[in-house]
């Protein structure tokens, strides 16, 4: 009777980090394929679920108005922030702060709806004082989304935007 020698295990971690979530699987053979790209998909679920966790900003856009909307992005990816505004007007959009200092971020002003943001001006700027995205509104919801234009490092970079209605 043929012996046959046992394969040594091969082990596969996988690790979602932010600053709220730390996760750590290890998986062993036995599980089979499926199972890992089960666990690759819901890992990522989760490094979405945790990178979007901190975003601070208005619900409704009024005209007259001025607020913000806080947030962080990390490398290649990219943060919405969905409002609506409730009249009729124009919005100028700000990135007024963005760390590390003199980063160039991508900045996308679009309409929201039931498929996720339909982009309609996108523009890649460094922060400063002066509008960088001036677009006229109508009511209805609108997305704002924030990304990586190539330089974000792995530990994120943290920015402001200005949505200013008049």
């Amino acid at each position: 009777m043929a012996h046959r020698e046992k394969s040594p295990q091969r082990r596969v971690q996988l690790f979602v980090e932010s600053r709220h979530v730390a996760v750590g699987v290890d998986c062993r053979d036995r599980f089979g394929r499926p199972f890992l790209r089960a666990l690759a998909v819901l890992g990522l679920l989760g490094l979405v679920v945790a990178c979007s966790g901190n975003l601070t900003g208005p619900t409704t856009v009024s005209p007259p108005s001025t607020s913000s909307f806080d947030g962080k992005v990390y490398p290649q990816g990219t943060t919405t922030w969905s409002f609506a505004m409730t009249a009729p007007g124009t919005l100028d959009l700000t990135l007024t702060k963005v760390d590390p200092a003199g980063l160039v971020l991508g900045m996308s002003l679009g309409e929201h709806s039931s498929v996720g943001c339909s982009v309609k001006t996108r523009i890649e700027t460094r922060a400063g004082p002066s509008p960088q995205i001036t677009a006229s509104g109508q009511v209805g919801d609108y997305c704002i989304q924030v990304f990586d234009a190539g330089g974000v490092d792995l530990s994120g970079a943290t920015f402001s935007v200005s949505i200013h209605a008049f």
